[in-house]
């Protein structure tokens, strides 16, 4: 039997549960022109937020085109511009005749080159050669408002891994120059996020960047506990199984209401339940969780200096006072100065994140499992 939970993918359907509010205020935004910036810590749900969008603009909006673009194994600007062209061209139509003539239309300077596939395969593969990247990057970045305008649609573009683009050779010159050329768009709007939460929102919200005010900030909240409650109860239901609402807050607790940890414990949970949940159920679960993410955050730790490792103690036993002589002393954490650079760098390595002005774990797994097993 097909487990009723999913994790580490693309969260649809009867798997998805709540962000009504938030699903409502991107459809809100991005019909009406406005684009909009996703920002959360990792595994949030992000990706299947905007997947649940996208789903009911097709089914809904019957001229607006949608294309998704993935940033995560772009390196350059030569590979932006690359994938960027691909992937509007091939949402564009589902006719590569079609492709071909938009090519000639509005890339004069680029030869496409499609190959189809033989014998049993009909797959389609579409590339380029581009002479010239600075000769050819503007009329590449105008495809997708000049393809709206000619069929008489709108186009939205989906870019996850956004921040990747500080990782080019020259990221400051390369925004202001996609800003330059997105910001006159009437036909084309924008969702973009990514999975760096503290270099997203510096490419967002700083008054200094290229991006700052270029569309609507969106910061994704955990999921309450209510709508965990009712969503954990009905999958287990659907198995054959039971939970009660007690059991299914519990759940949601343990793992701070975190959407992949949730998803993750409760199938640990279901595997160890034959008919009905308890308390033993979900410790079971709770194990079986851990043991098969410790060689994980063994090498989570491996990869941590003492310091660090003092640091995140202090944030498990729950220490609001950091900088203070008494927490310096009893944990080793040095000068006050010392915290501030311990607090950058665990936040760099993706462990922390600074909901307010409080640390906490990105992975509430990974802290239970130091609070259970390493510092116990």
């Amino acid at each position: 039997m097909l487990s009723p939970f999913h994790f580490g993918k693309i969260v649809e359907s009867d798997y998805f549960t709540n962000r009504e509010k938030e699903r409502k205020l991107i459809l809100s935004n991005i019909l009406a022109g406005i684009n909009c910036i996703l920002l959360s810590p990792r595994r949030w749900g992000k990706s299947s937020l905007v997947e649940a969008c996208i789903s009911q603009i097709r089914k809904e909006e019957h001229k607006i085109i949608i294309c998704k673009i993935d940033l995560f194994k772009v390196h350059n600007e030569t590979e932006f511009y690359e994938l960027f062209m691909k992937e509007v061209l091939k949402n564009s139509s589902s006719k590569w005749e079609e492709w071909l003539e938009l090519s000639k239309q509005f890339l004069k300077s680029i030869i496409p080159n499609i190959s189809m596939g033989v014998g049993d395969s009909e797959e389609v593969s579409l590339s380029f050669k581009i002479p010239d990247v600075q000769k050819s990057k503007e009329e590449i970045l105008l495809l997708p408002e000049k393809i709206a305008q000619k069929k008489k649609v709108r186009f939205i573009i989906c870019i996850d891994e956004f921040q990747n683009i500080k990782k080019f050779q020259n990221p400051s010159e390369f925004q202001e120059y996609l800003r330059a050329i997105f910001q006159y768009f009437k036909s084309t709007s924008f969702i973009i996020y990514g999975s760096k939460r503290h270099i997203m929102a510096e490419l967002f919200d700083r008054s200094d960047m290229p991006f700052f005010k270029f569309g609507e900030m969106l910061f994704l909240n955990k999921i309450e506990s209510v709508h965990w409650e009712k969503y954990i109860v009905e999958r287990f239901e659907s198995t054959g199984k039971t939970i009660t609402v007690v059991e299914a807050n519990r759940i949601a607790k343990l793992m701070k209401n975190h959407p992949y940890f949730v998803q993750q414990l409760c199938h640990h949970v279901w595997l160890n339940c034959e008919k009905m949940v308890d308390e033993k159920t979900i410790e079971m679960g709770l194990n079986e969780m851990l043991e098969v993410n410790e060689i994980l955050y063994i090498r989570e730790i491996e990869n941590l200096t003492s310091p660090q490792i003092a640091f995140l103690r202090a944030i498990i036993n729950k220490e609001d006072k950091l900088t203070s002589k008494e927490v310096l002393t009893n944990y080793n954490l040095g000068s006050s100065g010392n915290v501030k650079r311990l607090k950058e760098a665990l936040a760099n390595k993706e462990i922390i994140d600074f909901i307010g002005i409080t640390p906490e774990f990105n992975d509430p797994s990974f802290e239970t499992w130091l609070k259970l097993h390493y510092f116990n």
